[in-house]
Formats: structure tokens, C-alpha cells, sequence
């Protein structure tokens, strides 16, 4: 009990990195502890309005008796994604994976430790997405007797099956990707596609909501579907919601095998995970030949390049505002404006200009100049060796930096011309404020990253969303223009 309080301690502080915040002496990089906090607990609670919102919706459709059901798959289906997505690195991303891994203690005390991190990780999103919906079901005067008890038990093995599997998954997809010459780079991609898959999804289900709800018909039918092909959700209804003692039991039993199951089988395996993940096998065939000499400017360039494309994150993030900026221009492209168009109109000129304000938000999010020198990390002494001016350097990771943002913003901003159609001058707007606002983001990201560079940081998740750089650097240039679009469209 002893050991596993340790390792618990460790990863404690690996997570939230409180000895170093504990030792750190600059006021500035304190300040970066408070702000991540804060910023943290502001998506939360953006999550948990949303979430309301969402039960709100279901009750006006006359569909309040499955708000719960739907929180269990809401839930289920989120545990999943987040897992997959971050087993990897939770295995062997961070730099500290083979200390741990030294320590005289048993393996399955490492992997109780893991899953036990993803059990709270994951029950704290469900809690988000659930506790507001319940919120609505329960003002509606829905909750019958003795409801909280049990709902707050299925609360708590809500994400414990698919936190099982999708490990598992996660993990083998990791070993199989392993063994690639570029697996980082694979890995992006199949991280961008989940994720390009989702926001089709939810966007397909936004569009078709109306439709969908109003063929729904009684909210027993509703119920039925779901509970017919979700042999879990059929369990949870059966034994949370209409109180079955038998159902509740094989709920509870169900769950918890699942995800001992999993557990153990990686526990056998541990070992053996870490060495693929972290010392895969790579067999390369060198040509030898004579070296061609290039410009100083493209050996920067192409160095720049390659460190972006094999990262393990790093790519992955910065892309992720292009591509769903690319994702939702081509949805009002496709439906034709979707309704937007009607509702701009009726609210006057001004509220067009929300929309290329928002579309700068997402360009500002594949902001990667903001990190661009503090991902040197521990390397950090190659650039500052090589016979390069320091300009050249900056100048170059503002170049890449466009490459990556002004051909979706161009032409994202066609698109949405040509689907909202907004009067003339407005819709010059469109296609030359984000082009703009995407070289001035570029621009900013590195003026502040060269004032609050931080070669300490582990992992590149923690330059990406945990340095002085990404809350003075990404933030606002995300922040601003939400904001000020909320602002058009609301005010108009």
C-alpha cells in the first residue's frame, strides 16, 4: 500500500507539477501555474452550461425521461475518444517513464496507477457532461423516488468498460505504430481523422436535429432504440432508472469486469509496452553519397519541418483549429448557409461580421509560433550552435507557420462568402481579416515566444498548454476574436 501511495504521489505531481511550482522562483512562471488552473476551470464550466443547454433541448422536444440514457452514451462515447487519445502518452510520453520504471516495484502497481489516473480523469468528464443534464431532468420534476442514489452509482461506472477497452485499444494501435519509421507522424493523422470524424458527426446531428426529434415520436420509443443495441445502456436503464436490483447488480458486475479485464491484461504486458513504445525497432538503409549544399534559409526550413511532422503532439494541436475551420466552411458550404444566412439578416449587417471574427479564432488556434523555440526543449543547444542568425530562425518559423494557416484561411473564407453571402463589403471582410489576423497571430506568437522561452518543460504537452508562452501567445489570439464575435452577434 505503501508503494502504490508513491507512485500515486508521483504522478500526482507529474500531473499538476507542484514541486515546481513549489521551487519556482519566477513570479511570471507562477503566475502561468494559476493561469492554467483558471483557464481550466473555465472550460469546465463551459462544458457544464453546454451540457444543460443540451438537457434543456431534449425536455422542449418532449424527450426529458431520456436525458439520463442519453448522459450514459454522451458519456461512454467521450471516455472513449479521450482515452485513445491519450493511453500513449500516459504509457511512455513523458520523459520520466523509465525512472518510474526502475523504481523496485511491481508492474501492476504502474498500470493500477494508470488506470486509476483515467478512472478519475474520465468520471470527471462524465460528471461535466452528465450533472447539468440531470440538473434539467430533475427541474422538470422527472426523478422519481430514491433517483440520486442509484444515479449517482452509475455515475461512478459510467466509465469504467469503455476506459477498459479503450486502453487496450489505444495501446495496441500505439504498438502497431510503434514499429513505423515516421509513427509519430501516422499517429497525428489517425488522431486528426477521430477527431475530423467527430466534428462530421456532431455537425450531421446538428443539421438533421430537427428532423430527428420531430420523427422521434414518444420518448419510449426513443428509449427502446438506444437500450435495444447498447447492451450497457440497457443495463443502466433497467437497473439506475427503474430501480431493478437485479439489473443494477449485473450493471455494477458488468462494469467492473470490463475494466479489471483490461486492466490485468496490460498489467502482463507492461514491460514490454514501455520497451516498444519507447525503444522501438527501426531498421534503416543509409545510401551514402556527397552531401549538396543549400541556402542557410532551407536547411532551417526543412529542420523546422521535420521536428513539426515528427512530433508526438505538436502537429496534432496546431492543426486541430485549421481543420475544423476547414470542417464547418464546408458544412455551411454544402447545406447552403444552413439557416445562418436568415438569421444574420434579421439581425442586421453588423452581426455578418461575427463570422470571419470566429473563423479568426480558429486560425488562431493552429498558432504554432507562440511554442516554436520552447519545443527545443532539452536540444535547445542546437540552435543555439549552428552559424545561423537568430532573425533567420524567427523568420522561418513564421514562414511555416503561414504555410499552415493562410491557405485555410483564404480559403475558408471563400466558402463562407459564397454560402452566407453577406453584402459586398462585408464579404471582402471575410477573405482578407483572416489572412491578416493570421500573419499578425504568426507575428505575436513569436515576439512572445522569444521574451518567454522555457527550454524546462518535459513533455510537449506541457509547452503546448502549460508554458508562459501559450497563456500570453495562444490564448488571446484565440480569446480576442471569440470574444469580440460573441460581442457582433449578440449586439447586433
Amino acid at each position: 500500500m505503501r508503494n502504490l501511495c508513491l507512485l500515486l504521489k508521483l504522478h500526482l505531481n507529474e500531473e499538476f507539477r507542484f514541486s515546481v511550482f513549489s521551487h519556482e522562483k519566477n513570479p511570471l512562471k507562477k503566475m502561468g501555474f494559476v493561469l492554467k488552473n483558471l483557464v481550466l476551470v473555465c472550460m469546465l464550466l463551459v462544458v457544464a452550461l453546454l451540457s444543460f443547454q443540451a438537457g434543456k433541448l431534449l425536455v422542449s422536444y418532449g424527450l426529458g425521461e431520456a436525458i439520463p440514457l442519453v448522459g450514459y452514451i454522451i458519456g461512454s462515447v467521450v471516455t472513449l475518444v479521450v482515452t485513445i487519445l491519450k493511453i500513449n502518452e500516459i504509457l511512455a510520453g513523458k520523459s520520466d517513464a523509465e525512472f518510474l520504471m526502475s523504481l523496485p516495484m511491481g508492474t501492476f502497481l504502474h498500470v493500477v496507477c494508470i488506470f486509476l489516473r483515467l478512472y478519475v480523469w474520465n468520471t470527471l468528464l462524465v460528471a461535466l457532461t452528465n450533472i447539468p443534464m440531470v440538473m434539467a431532468y430533475i427541474d422538470e420534476g422527472l426523478a422519481v423516488e430514491n433517483f440520486i442514489p442509484t444515479w449517482v452509482v452509475g455515475l461512478l461506472f459510467t466509465c469504467l468498460p469503455l476506459t477498459g477497452m479503450a486502453a487496450l485499444v489505444g495501446t495496441v494501435l500505439a504498438l502497431c505504430l510503434a514499429s513505423l519509421r515516421k509513427s509519430n507522424f501516422v499517429q497525428s493523422i489517425v488522431i486528426l481523422s477521430v477527431l475530423a470524424a467527430t466534428g462530421i458527426t456532431v455537425l450531421k446531428i446538428i443539421y438533421c436535429v430537427k428532423n430527428v426529434l420531430a420523427a422521434a415520436g414518444d420518448v419510449q420509443d426513443v428509449i427502446r432504440v438506444i437500450t435495444m443495441n447498447f447492451r450497457a445502456g440497457r443495463l443502466y436503464q433497467g437497473g439506475v432508472i427503474l430501480h431493478s436490483p437485479g439489473s443494477l447488480f449485473l450493471f455494477i458486475v458488468y462494469s467492473v469486469v470490463w475494466f479489471l479485464l483490461f486492466t490485468f491484461l496490460i498489467s502482463m504486458s507492461y514491460q514490454e509496452v514501455i520497451l516498444a513504445l519507447r525503444a522501438p525497432k527501426n531498421f534503416i538503409e543509409y545510401d551514402f553519397c556527397i552531401q549538396e549544399q543549400c541556402r542557410v534559409s532551407k536547411a532551417v526550413s526543412k529542420r523546422l519541418w521535420d521536428q513539426w511532422l515528427q512530433s508526438r503532439s505538436y502537429m496534432a494541436s496546431t492543426l486541430i483549429g485549421p481543420l475544423f475551420a476547414l470542417l464547418i466552411s464546408g458544412f455551411f458550404l454544402i447545406t447552403k448557409g444552413s439557416g445562418i444566412r436568415e438569421i444574420l439578416s434579421a439581425q442586421g449587417n453588423l452581426a455578418y461580421l461575427s463570422v470571419p471574427l470566429f473563423l479568426c479564432a480558429l486560425i488562431g488556434m493552429g498558432c504554432n509560433t507562440y511554442c516554436g523555440l520552447s519545443m527545443e526543449g532539452k536540444q535547445h543547444w542546437i540552435m543555439q550552435t549552428i552559424p545561423v542568425d537568430e532573425k533567420e530562425i524567427y523568420t522561418q518559423k513564421i514562414i511555416m507557420n503561414l504555410w499552415i494557416t493562410e491557405p485555410v484561411a483564404l480559403i475558408c473564407g471563400i466558402m463562407l462568402w459564397i454560402s452566407i453571402k453577406p453584402p459586398v463589403l462585408i464579404g471582402i471582410c471575410y477573405s482578407i481579416v483572416p489572412i491578416v489576423y493570421g500573419l499578425l497571430s504568426a507575428i505575436w506568437g513569436m515576439w512572445i515566444d522569444v521574451r518567454h522561452v522555457d527550454y524546462s518543460l518535459d513533455t510537449e504537452n506541457q509547452v503546448l498548454r502549460q508554458s508562459i508562452s501559450f497563456y500570453l501567445g495562444w490564448l488571446p489570439g484565440v480569446l480576442l476574436p471569440l470574444l469580440l464575435g460573441v460581442l457582433f452577434a449578440v449586439g447586433a
